[in-house]
């Protein structure tokens, strides 16, 4: 049986007038969108996302996170051109992303409910609004 590659690829737009951050994960890989700037990012998989066809895209208020899925390798391209490390370089996820996910987004006894609950985050934002 001949496995079947899945691709997705979306569009993350920055409307506001000042730069802003895409963090690809889980390779925790930041891009620096420019103000009005699209990027457009592909996955490649041989296993397919779950649900089928989908990816998940967390907004807040200083960042967007686009997440992959197992198997995947990636490409970021803006202005037709792919980014660094360039497009599908490098070993593909292994399986468990879900597993590092969780970790990430929902450490024990945080409450999802409460994403102030999460120290990990909150040492991030400081060391960003530190950085500033």
């Amino acid at each position: 049986m001949q496995e079947h590659e899945s691709e997705i690829a979306i569009v993350i737009s920055n409307a506001r007038n000042r730069s802003f951050p895409m963090i690809l994960e889980p390779w925790g890989i930041p891009y620096e969108m420019p103000a009005h700037a699209s990027y457009t990012v592909v996955f490649r998989s041989r296993v397919s996302p779950a649900p089928p066809n989908t990816v998940e895209v967390e907004y807040a208020a200083d960042s967007i996170t686009v997440w992959a899925w197992d198997g995947c390798l990636f490409a970021v391209y803006y202005n037709g051109e792919a980014l660094p490390p360039g497009a599908f370089d490098g070993p593909p996820l292994p399986a468990s992303v879900a597993i590092i996910k969780n970790a990430i987004l929902k450490p024990l006894g945080a409450s999802s409910a409460n994403p102030d609950a999460n120290p990990a985050r909150g040492s991030q934002d400081e060391n960003r609004n530190n950085d500033e």
